[in-house]
């Protein structure tokens, strides 16, 4: 795949928690009643994108079952918070970067995730100002971007 539409991707599904508090920020009388389907919906496409990424590789449905069950499992008893899931993201990200239809509804799917993880983040920041909450989670996601690249690059060098 091409390094421009490989970071075009990375770039967008980068900006997602960053979309997120930008509509936290937009409708703040919404984050209180919305928390409880912001949460369900983060897990739920973080469910989604492990789906994806299992379906891309052939994994057959019962062997699928048992490791999202796994999966949730222990994000449900360490939590989701504490693990920063959008880090490994990338690594997922790039995995499906072999085949151009897996890989840019991979990075949808991720920015789709990233906007209630913003949402959430930027509520619980929300008497801050805006923009030491977005330059936070900028900073905070930077490993995405970073290990995004890096997967790359190096895939590169060990192929030429």
């Amino acid at each position: 795949m091409e390094f421009l539409n490989y970071f075009l991707a990375l770039l967008l599904a980068y900006l997602g928690p960053v979309c997120g508090a930008a509509l936290a920020y937009i409708a703040p009388e919404e984050l209180e009643p919305g928390k409880k389907y912001f949460l369900a919906l983060e897990r739920m496409l973080l469910f989604v994108i492990a789906a994806i990424i299992l379906y891309f590789y052939k994994v057959p449905l019962i062997v699928m079952a048992g490791v999202l069950c796994i999966v949730g499992g222990s994000l449900w008893i360490i939590g989701f918070r504490k693990m920063k899931p959008y880090l490994a993201l990338a690594v997922l990200l790039y995995l499906s970067s072999y085949d151009a239809r897996i890989f840019f509804l991979e990075a949808a799917v991720i920015f789709l995730y990233g906007l209630p993880v913003g949402t959430l983040i930027a509520a619980d920041k929300i008497k801050q100002k805006k923009r030491k909450t977005i330059a936070r989670i900028l900073l905070d996601n930077a490993g995405f971007l970073l290990i995004g690249i890096m997967m790359w690059a190096l895939a590169r060098l060990l192929t030429t």
